[in-house]
């Protein structure tokens, strides 16, 4: 193969200016090879080109070029069936083949129908007039085009269903998971990994792999480019780590380096997925204010109630024990009364501060209704229940609301499953203990009477205040 003199390379500007005659003949211009043994008859179908603004190789055999480097590849047959060297340029099944054009000595139409048939774009029988060789070509060319630009309308089509699907995820954990999916797909890299301080999801990469991703700092600005061997990975050859933004992160990474419409389709998902977070930590946010009691900051009854049927599957499966503790201040109708509903409120929150404040992370703490609260201590037994317990009420002493105002708490405990084994019965066997609680002078804590094994809860009295 060699270049003919002063062709012009791909991605630059003409070397001269064209005549309307030529520019009204060859239309677009693009990357054209022409195989034919005879070299100057190729040559004056080269030159051709060439002033018409086209780069141009010669070849005397289509083997020897590389096809994918080429908008259309033009190839004398010499009397030959084209149908092979067809296929050697547009391999069946092939999507984004250069066209084919075929000059042919043989004026048949049944060779010509064949030809097409194959994959051709044009068969044109020899001699060839330029005006019939450029019209040939502005149609291969064109038929180029717009099965590329059909292939991007497809490719973003693709692109923006995956967009829609994250949309619809609003749980961060699932979120997560789908956006490694959907990055790895859309870039077709070869490994993902997207992670915050509260979620973690990765394809293709080893746990030791996605650790040692995650310490690394940065990227500094959106993206980083990084090889492989610098992060550890030597089996990738690029790792770009993105930042996704708020605490959220990615590293997707390639085999080889990444092309310009992989990149940009990265960014286009990157930008999707950083949405899609955004908007479900907006809903998230929503549903927990939703189910925040709007005084204390803490859950409110529902809240509570979700909790507490979830823990009791989950303690029935793992056959393990929690305690449920019912709270409720003292005189709270008193502190009303004498001081006004306004000091009434600061007492209820400042019993919710000093309650939450002797908790661990995962325990839940709720204001049940009025000065009521309850709290949720998973896998506690009953004696450490009570230590707990026991903690609260000191703390909840301590606190003073203004106007001198003191607080003391009155506490019942039940644990699961020993005083019940449903919701319900739990939150009646606490408020058995609190009623308990309240008889013996208030100030006190006082385990749940009985155990699961009654079955029918005599309902006590109206507890005092």
């Amino acid at each position: 193969m060699r270049p003919l003199a002063t062709p012009r390379a791909p991605g630059t500007t003409a070397p001269r200016e064209r005549s309307d005659r030529q520019r009204a003949f060859s239309g677009a211009v693009g990357r054209v090879a022409i195989v034919d043994a005879d070299s100057t008859s190729a040559s004056g179908v080269a030159e051709l080109l060439t002033r018409d603004g086209h780069f141009v190789e010669l070849s005397m055999d289509v083997r020897a070029i590389d096809a994918e480097a080429f908008d259309v590849v033009v190839i004398d047959d010499a009397g030959q069936d084209p149908a092979s060297v067809i296929d050697i340029v547009r391999p069946p099944g092939r999507t984004g083949a250069a066209e084919v054009i075929i000059l042919s000595s043989r004026n048949d139409v049944d060779a010509a129908v064949a030809t097409l048939h194959r994959g051709a774009s044009d068969f044109l029988v020899k001699p060839v007039s330029p005006q019939r060789l450029r019209l040939a070509l502005g149609r291969a060319l064109e038929r180029r085009r717009l099965l590329r630009e059909n292939a991007r309308l497809q490719r973003d089509l693709v692109l923006m269903q995956s967009a829609q699907r994250l949309l619809e995820h609003l749980h961060p954990a699932e979120l997560a998971i789908a956006g490694s999916d959907a990055l790895m797909s859309s870039a077709e890299a070869e490994a993902v990994a997207v992670w915050s301080k509260d979620v973690r999801a990765s394809r293709g990469l080893q746990s030791a792999d996605v650790e040692r991703i995650i310490g690394r700092d940065g990227p500094s600005g959106f993206v980083e480019h990084h090889t492989g061997d610098a992060l550890g990975l030597p089996h990738l050859e690029v790792i770009m780590l993105v930042d996704l933004g708020a605490d959220l992160r990615g590293a997707v990474g390639f085999a080889e380096a990444p092309t310009a419409t992989q990149q940009e389709s990265l960014f286009f998902m990157c930008r999707q997925l950083s949405t899609a977070f955004d908007n479900a930590a907006r809903y998230q946010d929503a549903a927990d204010l939703a189910l925040r009691d709007p005084l204390t900051g803490l859950w409110n009854a529902a809240a509570f109630q979700t909790a507490l049927e979830a823990l009791v599957d989950e303690s029935r499966k793992a056959n393990r024990t929690f305690c449920v503790l019912f709270l409720d201040l003292d005189h709270f109708k008193q502190v009303n009364d004498r001081f006004g509903h306004l000091v009434g409120s600061r007492a209820i929150a400042a019993a919710a501060a000093a309650t939450a404040g002797q908790v661990r992370e995962g325990d839940v703490v709720a204001r049940y209704g009025g000065d009521e609260l309850v709290v949720l201590l998973p896998a506690v037994d009953a004696d450490a229940g009570m230590i707990v317990a026991e903690r609260i009420r000191a703390v909840v002493a301590t606190v003073e609301v203004g106007e001198g105002v003191r607080l003391t708490v009155s506490i019942g405990l039940a644990t699961f499953p020993h005083d019940g084994t449903d919701p319900q019965r739990l939150v009646d066997a606490a408020d058995r203990g609190l009623y308990m609680a309240k008889g013996a002078q208030r100030n006190q804590v006082r385990r749940a009477p009985g155990g699961a094994a009654a079955d029918v809860v005599v309902p006590l009295p109206k507890r005092p205040q």
